[in-house]
Parts: structure tokens; C-alpha cells; sequence
């Protein structure tokens, strides 16, 4: 309407007639067809099917493509070749064993003076692809570190 009646008014004052930002009518979409680009991005997964996003937009700038990560996400989103990694989960207490199990003897002790009660705390810290697991002793009071253990198994 704004495009027809354009020559007998400003589009200024057409468009606040019609409640219609300037913006909107002067804007001009640049979304392009992702038909070439999908099909090349098939041909590479064809080839390294365990390839994810980043090996892809890397393989297709190798290729002389120029796209970016979130065009070659978005593509990959809709050939469902995307994968959501989950958390990683690592057994640190096997309680599955013929071990004396102690009770807790500081349930429901409230920690009043530092030193009276210390805990002990094992974690893993990942690194890449590996695990460094990291044993702490606190001070249930002051919660002060005394002594910790940085190792890369949690054999002694």
C-alpha cells in the first residue's frame, strides 16, 4: 500500500498513517537459498559422517566456500546431523562392596571452633578428554583447605 501510494505522499508520513516503522518498509531480507550449501554439506558428511559443525565450516573454507558456523549449524539442524552431548557422568563411589561401611558420625554435629571437625571430598575435573580427580580435606568450620591431592587416576 505504502509502495502505491508513495508518489503522492512522503513515505514518512504514509507510515505513520499506516502505524508501520520506516524500518520495516525499507527493509530488504538477505536470506539466501541453502540448497547448494546443503547439498555440499551432505557430500562432507558423506565422506566424515562424525564430522560436527566446526570440522565442516573448517572442510568447507578449505573447499573455498565462504559461510560461517551459525549458516552451517543451522543447515546441519535441519538435516538432523546435529548431536547434544549430555552430561558426563563418572562413578566415583562404589558402595557395592564387602567393605565395613562406618556410620557418619558427625550427622547432625554442628562445627563450632575450627579444627574440631574435618571432611574430605573426592571430584573430577575435566580436561579435554581426560579426568584429573582432585581429593580435598576441609575444615568444617572455617571451611580452610588442609590438604589436597591432584591425580590422574583415583588409584593411590
Amino acid at each position: 500500500m505504502i509502495a502505491q501510494l508513495r508518489s503522492e505522499a512522503p513515505v514518512r508520513q504514509l507510515c505513520a498513517t499506516f502505524d508501520c516503522p520506516r524500518s520495516s518498509y525499507y527493509y530488504q531480507s538477505t536470506r539466501t537459498d541453502d540448497g547448494p550449501l546443503r547439498a555440499v554439506i551432505e557430500q562432507v558428511l558423506m565422506r566424515q559422517p562424525w564430522f560436527g559443525y566446526r570440522r565442516v565450516v573448517a572442510q568447507l573454507q578449505r573447499d573455498g566456500y565462504s559461510v560461517g558456523e551459525r549458516r552451517v549449524r543451522r543447515v546441519m539442524k535441519r538435516l538432523q546431523r546435529t548431536r547434544s552431548v549430555g552430561p558426563v557422568k563418572v562413578t566415583t563411589t562404589d558402595s557395592r562392596h564387602a567393605y565395613t561401611r562406618y556410620p557418619n558420625l558427625i550427622r547432625g554435629v554442628q562445627a563450632t571452633r575450627p579444627d574440631q571437625i574435618w571432611v574430605a571430598d573426592i571430584t573430577y575435573i575435566r580436561l579435554g578428554l581426560r579426568f584429573m580427580y582432585l581429593a580435598v580435606i576441609l575444615d568444617a568450620c572455617s571451611r580452610a583447605v588442609r590438604g589436597w591431592a591432584l591425580s590422574r587416576s583415583l588409584r593411590p
